[in-house]
């Protein structure tokens, strides 16, 4: 036998999707009729009473939408997104040049992992505090609070990469009676803004700015079908030209529907407007990942190109065996350590002074890179002695061994490049800097690659970089000042 809501209910439903475009099939209704139960039980009121009473009382329907929302989220939820997101910033970086601040959106934001995953992610990629600007947006008050408290448990760190970057980003918290908390660390949370609002609001896109990144994963699945438009409605408005917006992995066909074209960014369900995927030179449905234009006019005579004669010129990477293990660290309880800055992060973390005495710990097992690192440096020597048959063969070695060794993709670049093949090279050495983005061969080879095709202005920001980089090595070294 049918189970019929009662009119109180029905009442109930409807307000929460005028209120907040709630699909009741999405929860179940006798889910969400267990809901007004509880809500009105909690009020001190029959429930019939509490549905005649709801509509009035903006304090009380808050209270129920807090029952309903229930945040399930973690850091670094749905990692393909986060490696799409690197490799299109990387072009984004390029093609807008040095002090474009990247502005990202997490919609809805939950309490924060995503919006915190954002943040983090676009510091690994090598913006620097000052450089990106991230802002979570949620319905729910106690998301927003929590949010802005940025103390998390262990089941938020349930992703491998969370748990690489905890020791980085956070520091431990006075436990809870749930067990170990972490806190996020003060620079990195100053980047990142929550504001309680809902997505439904009609001048929405009116008072926030254009953002180059949008996560709005997993809220259209929950909305009926004209708030799922109106959502896509705000969030195409709020997108740059060229940006990106992550959708659930049941929400594409939606955001297809609404004029989105899909990117090519395999488990990451990425969309960019029609509009600038046809900027790009996309005319149909589906848009290439953003890539610089084409060089269209001869290399330029007074810009030396790297050909097999200069390899000696650009100095192989130092064995990396001795960064391959993290080193041992210790936890500060009282306060949080300053982050490194972007152009620091590459260099492996100094152990402690609390740590100097301790018993040391067991050696770990030799890392499987470590055999790459080695063959690595035994290509860029074949290189350098100008054996470079031998070279390519020894990359390719590596390559089959360690796909992501940063160095052997710039050895590989430029290995092609001194054969002719500037295309092939121009990929191999943003494949490097994709893994690696202070990986100096990659960076000063595909800066004099750019300059020597009449591509100086996309040149800069990687020439840039590697002076950051430099100058964070020659400030580290012993003796330095």
């Amino acid at each position: 036998m049918t189970h019929v809501a009662p009119p109180y209910v029905l009442d109930t439903l409807e307000l929460l999707r005028r209120h907040m475009g709630l699909d009741p099939a999405s929860l179940g209704v006798g889910a969400l009729a267990q809901a007004v139960a509880t809500a009105a039980a909690a009020e001190g009121m029959d429930p019939a009473h509490y549905a005649e009473t709801l509509p009035a009382d903006g304090a009380m329907l808050h209270r129920l939408v807090e029952r309903i929302v229930v945040p399930e989220t973690h850091f670094f939820r749905h990692p393909g997104a986060f490696v799409a997101m690197r490799r299109w910033l990387e072009a984004a970086r390029v093609r807008r040049g040095v002090g474009s601040v990247v502005h990202a959106l997490s919609a809805p934001c939950s309490t924060g992992e995503e919006a915190y995953s954002i943040a983090i992610e676009l510091h690994e990629s090598g913006l620097e505090f000052t450089e990106f600007a991230v802002r979570g947006l949620d319905i729910s008050l106690a998301n927003i609070q929590s949010a802005r408290a940025g103390t998390y448990g262990g089941k938020a760190f349930r992703e491998e990469r969370a748990r690489e970057l905890r020791e980085r980003y956070f520091h431990t918290a006075p436990p809870s009676d749930a067990g170990e908390q972490w806190q996020i660390h003060a620079e990195l949370a100053a980047r990142v803004s929550f504001i309680q609002t809902n997505v439904l609001a009609p001048d929405l896109a009116e008072t926030l700015p254009r953002f180059d990144l949008i996560f709005c994963r997993n809220l259209l699945i929950y909305l009926d079908n004209p708030s799922r438009r109106r959502v896509l409605h705000a969030m195409k408005a709020m997108l740059h030209p060229q940006g990106l917006l992550f959708v659930g992995p049941a929400e594409m066909g939606e955001a297809l529907d609404a004029g989105f074209a899909r990117a090519p960014y395999e488990m990451a369900f990425a969309c960019m407007s029609v509009e600038g995927a046809r900027a790009l030179g996309v005319t149909n449905r589906t848009a290439p990942a953003p890539a610089l234009p084409k060089a269209t006019a001869r290399p330029r005579e007074d810009v030396s190109v790297v050909s097999p004669k200069t390899y000696a010129n650009i100095p192989a990477p130092a064995p990396a065996a001795a960064t391959l293990t993290p080193a041992t660290s210790q936890r500060a309880n009282a306060s949080a350590s300053p982050l490194p800055s972007a152009a620091d992060r590459p260099k492996p973390p100094i152990a402690s002074p609390a740590t100097t005495g301790s018993p040391a710990a067991p050696s770990p097992p030799p890392a499987p890179a470590a055999a790459g690192a080695d063959a690595c440096a035994e290509a860029w020597a074949l290189a350098n002695a100008g054996k470079l048959d031998d070279a390519r063969a020894a990359v390719r070695r590596v390559l089959a061994a360690t796909p992501n060794n940063a160095d052997a993709h710039a050895l590989q670049g430029i290995l092609q490049e001194g054969a002719g093949d500037k295309p092939a090279a121009e990929a191999s050495y943003r494949k490097a800097l994709f893994l690696n983005p202070f990986q100096s061969s990659a960076l000063l080879s595909l800066a004099l690659l750019l300059e020597a095709t009449n591509r100086a202005e996309a040149a800069q920001p990687l020439r840039a970089r590697a002076a950051r980089r430099a100058a964070a090595e020659k400030a580290s070294a012993p003796g330095t000042r």
